[in-house]
């Protein structure tokens, strides 16, 4: 039995439909890739870190798919809080053009393997989930803190200005 895809289209684009069976159940999404990286993202504030998206000119003129705001971020970059990720699940296009292409440009890349993601996202035992969660948490960091350390001479990019996104988080954390 073959498999009809939902379809729904997402985009002013024609290859922009939902790539889920039809009949799912949540958001739709181009690729596995987007859903993980709103995973990513879900995970992330959900263990107390402050995410924004990054603007279409971001996303698609500087590659920058969200900005974190942490702790961890001041550890890493220095005392500055924003850290410009470009997230993917496939850890060759890390290594490879993509994530040179990253560096170069002064944004962190991160791979996260989807199926870890996944295995958070649909865990039902909350001890389980919870661990699930600390680990990916932990991973994400680690690998941020690798290649901060490994190219020393990368200038992250910081936020053009002080967008109004970004307010909302400052008025938290202070």
């Amino acid at each position: 039995m073959t498999k009809v895809n939902c379809g729904k289209k997402l985009g002013s684009y024609e290859d922009e439909i939902c790539y889920k069976e039809q009949g799912h159940d949540g958001k739709c999404y181009k690729s596995l890739g987007h859903e993980a990286e709103d995973l990513i993202q879900m995970l992330l504030a959900d263990c107390g870190c402050f995410v924004a998206k990054g603007t279409i000119h971001e996303d698609h003129k500087l590659k920058i798919d969200f900005w974190v705001f942490a702790q961890e971020a001041k550890k890493i970059n220095g005392g500055d809080e924003y850290l410009p990720i470009q997230f993917t699940i496939d850890k060759n296009a890390a290594c490879g053009t993509k994530g040179r292409d990253a560096i170069r440009n002064g944004i962190i890349i991160i791979c996260i393997e989807v199926k870890e993601l996944l295995e958070w996202k649909h865990s039902e035992d909350s001890s389980l989930r919870d661990v699930v969660r600390w680990r990916i948490y932990r991973e994400f960091w680690d690998m941020a803190e690798k290649i901060v350390k490994a190219f020393p001479y990368i200038n992250l990019t910081k936020p053009k200005c002080q967008l109004a996104r970004f307010k909302e988080i400052v008025k938290e954390v202070a």
